[in-house]
């Protein structure tokens, strides 16, 4: 695996960032500065975005989970704290349920209930096979996340918004930090709240006047509630 895949930032208790849809490990700007200060920050790129060109097998929200927690033990990362933004979300979630090395969950704008996803109104109506040929679906297919996505990553996206992932969160046995702003059109705050309900151990907070991107909107505040949450 390239180095160019990853690239890790300061000292203290290891975290571990997963991006969300469309990202990379670059698009995190000022967390990186802010967080390093207190923990060993690695940033990764998920295979087909960024620098990584890894195609997997499975491109399932599955698959991605059993990926992360291979590419953990290629970093040597024993223990750690796992933030997901969106996409990566609900990748961390099946990562939790799954590894015992990790020791905290931050769930960031994650659209966790697959029925609750704006994009997926239709979705489970082709969860499995034959997803063109259902006229319904057709305003799903014309979303912007849809239309700008390489048609490599098309069936991952498509994959991704019919997963539900709210089995693997009621596994999830660590504490849980649930986190999302109040005008995200992407994940509403009741789908936040009821994240934070169906977690066994979790906290919630919203970022007030925030859309899907709090971490660039609000970075400071962004910062300080992981780090409250993880030093807490």
């Amino acid at each position: 695996m390239s180095s160019n895949v990853y690239f890790k930032r300061g000292k203290g208790p290891n975290l571990l960032f997963l991006h969300g849809w469309g990202q990379s490990k670059d698009g995190w700007g000022q967390i990186a500065d802010l967080l390093s200060k207190d923990f060993s920050c690695f940033f990764i790129d998920l295979p087909g975005f960024g620098e990584n060109k890894e195609v997997l097998g499975d491109k399932s929200p599955l698959g991605y989970a059993k990926w992360v927690n291979e590419y953990t033990k290629t970093l040597k990362l024993n223990s750690f704290s796992l933030l997901g933004h969106s996409f990566g979300g609900r990748i961390a979630v099946i990562c939790a349920a799954q590894s015992k090395s990790i020791a905290k969950l931050i769930l960031y704008s994650s659209p966790i209930f697959a029925e609750k996803t704006k994009k997926g109104t239709f979705v489970s109506l082709v969860r499995n096979a034959g997803i063109k040929n259902v006229p319904l679906i057709s305003n799903l297919l014309r979303s912007q996340d849809y239309k700008e996505t390489t048609e490599q990553n098309r069936e991952i996206f498509l994959k991704a918004v019919s997963f539900d992932t709210s089995r693997y969160l009621k596994k999830v046995e660590v504490p849980t930090l649930v986190l999302g702003g109040d005008q995200d059109d992407q994940v509403s705050v009741e789908t936040l709240q009821r994240t934070s309900s169906t977690s066994r151990d979790s906290q919630l907070y919203i970022f007030p006047k925030c859309g899907h991107f709090a971490h660039l909107e609000k970075p400071i505040l962004f910062s300080a509630k992981v780090k409250e949450f993880l030093v807490g």
